[in-house]
């Protein structure tokens, strides 16, 4: 039988990490969790021993990095990955769609399924669309700088060649679906220097350049075009909007987020898009997104 992993990015949230790891027991899955505040003792017994500590640096990409780094000889041959804030980027929905075709042999970062083209199209479909992107600040914090910049020099450098990659698709989020096969494309040399680019700081521009290239990173690079996507998208409306109105709406909300994450509200939750983040020490907050995520998890299954 293939063998699975299901590899989360954790920083103190081991409720939605063990959710997140149900789902992937459910798909046939082992899962391994990569603390990056320093500690498994804070997780479910079943998760501990397939648990490895890391410095709080490179967010999940650098996660990724380094794990593919360290584990080059022992790959699984399908490899899961995602952080554990699965109430942010629809990652509850993507990642179901990931382990329902974990059988699959081809790199997947769902960001150009139609459900999800609404929220990546300002961001730029390909990589060609990227080649003078910065990302000098991030939720109103200097980044590190990356070396060289903008995108398309540090791709050149430290990836590949962009002419060549140009018209891949890119992803977002550093969520994505992998094989053996694939990651062996590239040396563990390849892994080390692109990890030691991201882990400089928590807070570096390489770790955004390195999202947008997951697929040839961790993949072969999808050359599925922009217009393809469109096209898909546009099918993908014209079923839903043969429902009622009442569904389509719903479907509407739902596809962007909406009613997807609890929103605090004086001393209760109600629902919203988002202000859980900016309510992290109300209790009640909590306690109801991480009900809500069982919910959506349980979906999955």
């Amino acid at each position: 039988m293939p063998t699975c992993v299901c590899l989360i990015s954790d920083y103190n949230r081991s409720a939605s990490t063990l959710r997140i790891a149900q789902a992937a027991w459910w798909h046939g899955c082992d899962v391994h969790v990569v603390s990056k505040s320093d500690t498994c003792d804070r997780y479910d017994a079943r998760l501990r021993p397939n648990c490895t500590a890391m410095l709080n640096r490179g967010r999940d990409v650098g996660t990724a990095l380094e794990w593919v780094k360290r584990s080059y000889d022992r790959l699984p041959d399908r490899l899961v990955f995602l952080g554990s804030t699965i109430a942010k980027h629809q990652r509850e929905r993507r990642l179901g769609a990931l382990l329902r075709g974990v059988e699959s042999d081809e790199f997947d970062c769902v960001s150009t399924a139609p459900a999800f083209q609404v929220q990546f199209k300002s961001k730029g479909s390909t990589l060609r669309e990227l080649r003078a992107f910065r990302a000098r600040r991030w939720q109103r914090r200097n980044l590190t700088a990356a070396s060289p910049a903008p995108f398309g020099d540090w791709f050149q450098s430290h990836v590949g060649s962009f002419a060549a990659h140009a018209d891949d698709v890119a992803c977002f989020n550093v969520i994505f679906r992998s094989t053996r096969a694939l990651l062996r494309r590239h040396p563990p040399s390849f892994y080390a220097n692109l990890a030691r680019q991201v882990n400089v700081a928590d807070q570096a521009e390489a770790v955004h350049f390195a999202e947008r290239a997951l697929g040839t990173i961790f993949g072969n690079g999808s050359r599925r075009t922009a217009a393809a996507s469109a096209a898909a998208s546009l099918e993908q409306r014209r079923r839903a909007d043969r429902g009622r109105p009442q569904r389509r709406a719903a479907q509407r909300r739902a596809a962007v987020g909406h009613d997807a994450i609890p929103r605090h509200d004086g001393n209760k939750c109600t629902w919203g898009n988002g202000c859980c983040q900016r309510h992290r020490r109300a209790e009640s907050c909590r306690a109801a997104e991480e009900t809500l995520l069982g919910k959506l998890l349980g979906r999955a299954q």
